[in-house]
């Protein structure tokens, strides 16, 4: 009589014993992988562990939690996502709703891919601002909210985590398409032109760490897991790149960056 939230880190081959053992016992397990690249197939893995597996779309866990909750109170329900299951505040609801309904509400933690990105570049895990999500081209919409918040993390010298919007059907925004985003609504080259970004892939097979040069034109790779902005880069924190990743970073760009967001976010707010 128990739901379960479960983290399933960094996709298959990366389950906890403790998630294979409750989906061995489960009596349903629900898999959602609308907030992950449909490539890691997370549902087939966890079909290896239990045949008792529906395929659950954001409408299912949303409109359709009380229901879930309704099925864990009479047996055990796992539901399994990628990375940690509270990262997605549909998660942290249906946990709040089970646990006002008096039904057993527990989580299995799973590693964080945004977390493991973030650590595997090479960055100083503290200096992490506000991570934002670049949106796809799908939502319509005109990003200048991600601009600002790109701008308030470098005006404090903080780095910032960008995350590459997923559709409904899974495909990630690809590298080109994000870059031309940022290009679209960075004024005075804060984040774009001269200065690099860094591509990272954590997790994944062929895990890595990369720089590029935000400019137009780049090809439209699929399968990038994140980029990162570096804001207020120190000494250390360079030199600690170009020893793990081989790639050189010059400090003294990023702090005119700063100089240059403080500046407009001074014009602005």
């Amino acid at each position: 009589m128990t739901l379960l939230l479960a983290g399933a880190g960094l996709g298959p081959g990366h389950f906890t014993r403790e998630l294979i053992e409750a989906l061995r016992r489960a009596d349903m397990v629900y898999v959602e992988e609308y907030t992950m690249p449909s490539g890691l197939r997370l549902v087939e893995e966890v079909r290896r562990y239990t045949g008792r597996v529906v395929e659950a779309s954001r409408g299912m866990l949303e409109e359709g939690a009380a229901s879930i909750v309704e099925e864990a109170s009479q047996g055990l329900v796992v539901v399994v996502t990628g990375g940690h299951p509270l990262i997605a505040t549909t998660h942290v609801s249906l946990l709040a709703l089970a646990r006002s309904r008096g039904v057993e509400a527990r989580v299995i933690h799973g590693v964080s891919g945004v977390v493991a990105a973030m650590t595997v570049a090479g960055l100083d895990f503290y200096k992490y601002g506000r991570i934002v999500t670049i949106p796809g081209p799908w939502r319509g919409v005109k990003p200048y909210s991600v601009a600002e918040y790109i701008y308030l993390n470098t005006a404090a010298g903080l780095h910032t985590m960008m995350l590459l919007d997923i559709d409904e059907g899974g495909r990630q925004l690809c590298l080109g398409d994000a870059v031309e985003t940022l290009l679209s609504i960075d004024r005075e080259s804060v984040i774009t032109g001269y200065k690099l970004l860094l591509v990272v892939n954590a997790g994944m097979e062929g895990e890595r760490v990369e720089a590029i040069r935000a400019e137009p034109g780049l090809e439209c790779h699929e399968g990038i897991a994140s980029l990162i902005y570096p804001g207020g880069l120190s000494r250390i924190e360079a030199e600690n790149i170009e020893a793990i990743h081989g790639i050189k970073l010059d400090p003294s760009i990023y702090q005119e960056a700063r100089r240059i967001a403080a500046r407009l976010l001074g014009s602005t707010i």
